[in-house]
Formats: C-alpha cells, structure tokens, sequence
C-alpha cells in the first residue's frame, strides 16, 4: 500500500514539474502554441483587467437573462420583473452593446491587438447606458419596486405579445443556428457567397427577436467582423460556435418552460387586472416572412 502510494506521489511530482517546465519555459512548445490558438487562452493567463472586464460584463448579463424569469406559485410579478422582460424584448439597442463588448471579451482571448484600457472604458459606458435606462442591475442595486414607474395597460400588452412570441422565435433561431454552424464546420462558405449576409441576419434576429442572451451569439459577430471568412476563423472558433449553441439551447424559453411563455400575461398591473393580450397582425407578418426565407435558404443552400 505505501509502495503504491509513493509511486502515485512521484508521478504526480513529475507531471508538476513537467508542466511548471513547460509554462516557464521562454519557447513555448509548438503543441501548446496549436491549443492556444484552438481554445485560446486559458483564463489564468489572461491579462487580468481582461478578466476583471469579463466579470463586470457577465453582471450587467445578468439583468437581460430572463430566461428563469417565472415567479412561484401565487406569486405575482413586480415592476422591477417587467423592466428586465421589457429590456430582454424591445431593448435592442443595449443588448446590441453587450454584444459588441462580449465579442471584444472574444477578441482578447484570441488576439493580441486589444486595447484592454478602452475596454474597460467601454464596460463603465455601458453600465451607465443600462442606469439611465432604468435596467434592474446585479448584483450592486437591491430591489426597491418603488423606483419603477408602473407600466400602464397599453406597454404591459405590448410586452405581453412580444414575450408570447419568443418560443416560436427561438425555435427557428435554433434552427438557423443549427444550419449555419454546419455550414461552417463543413466549410460549406467556400461555395455559399452569402455566408456573411446570413450570420449578419442572424445576429440581427437574435437581438430583436428572442430573449437570448447577447453572449450566445458572439462567436457569429466576431465572424461578422471579419470580411471574408477563412479556415482559420473557423479553426479557431469550432469549439466556441459549439458552445454557443448549446447555451442557445439550454437557455431558450423554448426548450425550458415554453407553455408558461407562450401563455405569458402580467400577473399585475396598476390597477390590479390582468392584461388581455391579441397578438398583432404584424408580428404574425413577420414571421411568416422569416419563416419563409429560412425554408428558402435551407433549399437553396
């Protein structure tokens, strides 16, 4: 037993110094280069104002993640609630930000040309936009319902026919996220030469259309930046496009609790009623329409 046990301390002691040779070393083995460039590199190697971006970042995410968002049994949703559903809905133009500063995040991993000082900056802006436009922030600012005006019935329905779509939305994003990522690890974009239109489309319609979380969908912006996609692109962000989908559909009202939120109504308004939503016409225009291009573009592609 001690023989055993010594023997196990000795080869963990190597495999220590092997990799405290490896990371001390000033060549950097050719393999290592390969992984880094592959998963890019591993958080403790970061520049720490990066990480300290990434955490700032993921708590101002938070706000917009409401996918978890469903109040127990006899409870009701308080205006606070409704801000964040408000701003995960309608509120393009910050979850457009949190984008371009997640795909910053991206850049960091796999770059070394990034102004980690203006990104700092960025984040501070960022935080100060989602202030004024009275977004529920976490985890700093404590609930207090009384700082929210409440919404009257015309936004609540609005709200309510927006919310109600997000199953039916996310399902044909998740489709299309599906289809894409194929194409890519495929290398389908070599003969496609409307790749770039398509990821551009697709980044557009997750921000307007569905309530996912702007981080699921950089490793399709930060491709969109790019104006000809190569096989290095795709070399280095397969494992992040595999994520990115997944986590698309692990937090998508359709694949969570899709019949709470195709039913979704506001359980209290200011004068204590509860709202009766119709779906607009033009929401059904529109995804007849989306529907129509995505049967097209499988047939065509």
């Amino acid at each position: 037993m001690d023989s055993s046990v010594s023997r196990l301390s000795q080869e963990v002691q190597s495999v220590s110094e092997s990799i405290q040779e490896c990371l001390s070393s000033t060549q950097m083995p050719a393999s290592v280069k390969l992984l880094q460039k592959i998963l890019g590199r591993p958080l403790p190697f970061k520049e720490a104002s990066v990480v300290q971006c990434m955490d700032k970042l993921k708590a101002l995410s938070t706000s917009l993640n409401v996918v978890d968002l469903r109040p127990a049994k006899g409870e009701s949703s308080g205006q606070r609630d409704f801000y964040r559903l408000k701003a995960a809905s309608s509120d393009w133009e910050t979850k457009h930000k949190l984008l371009q500063e997640w795909t910053s995040i991206l850049r960091a991993n796999h770059q070394e040309d990034v102004n980690t000082e203006r990104l700092s900056v960025s984040v501070e802006i960022l935080r100060s936009h989602m202030k004024e436009q009275k977004i529920p922030l976490f985890p700093e600012e404590k609930s207090n319902e009384q700082s929210y005006t409440p919404m009257d019935q015309k936004e609540l329905a609005q709200l309510s026919s927006e919310v109600q779509m997000w199953p039916s939305m996310e399902y044909l994003m998740l489709l299309w996220q599906y289809k894409l990522v194929t194409d890519l690890l495929s290398h389908s974009y070599y003969v496609r030469k409307n790749m770039q239109s398509d990821l551009n489309q697709l980044v557009s319609f997750c921000l307007k259309h569905t309530s996912l979380p702007s981080q699921h969908v950089r490793a399709f912006n930060f491709l969109t930046q790019h104006s000809e996609i190569t096989s290095g692109d795709v070399a280095l962000l397969w494992s992040e496009l595999i994520c990115c989908v997944f986590s698309s559909f692990w937090d998508s009202t359709v694949s969570t609790d899709p019949d709470y939120w195709l039913s979704w109504k506001p359980t209290s308004s200011p004068d204590g009623s509860t709202t009766q939503v119709l779906l607009e016409p033009s929401v059904k225009v529109k995804l007849w329409d989306f529907i129509q291009y995505l049967f097209s573009s499988i047939i065509t592609s």
